[in-house]
């Protein structure tokens, strides 16, 4: 996906390599990679698909503000 912001503040480009699935094969990786080097942009942030994409957080403790004196 390509995305072009202009505004009187800043210019980008971006380009985003969306997938349904949760790895994406090493030549779909490989051509993305050439296509931001075309485009003259870094190389690409990729997240690890070995981790949890929103890992569950302990629930909170009851604060003081919830007992009434």
């Amino acid at each position: 996906m390509r995305w072009i912001v202009k505004s009187s503040r800043r210019q980008s480009l971006e380009l985003n390599l969306l997938s349904r699935r949760r790895e994406v094969d090493q030549k779909e990786l490989e051509e993305f990679k050439a296509q931001l080097k075309c485009y003259g942009l870094p190389t690409p942030v990729v997240m690890d698909p070995t981790k949890e994409l929103c890992p569950e957080q302990p629930e909170s403790l009851p604060t003081d503000s919830s007992s009434s004196d």
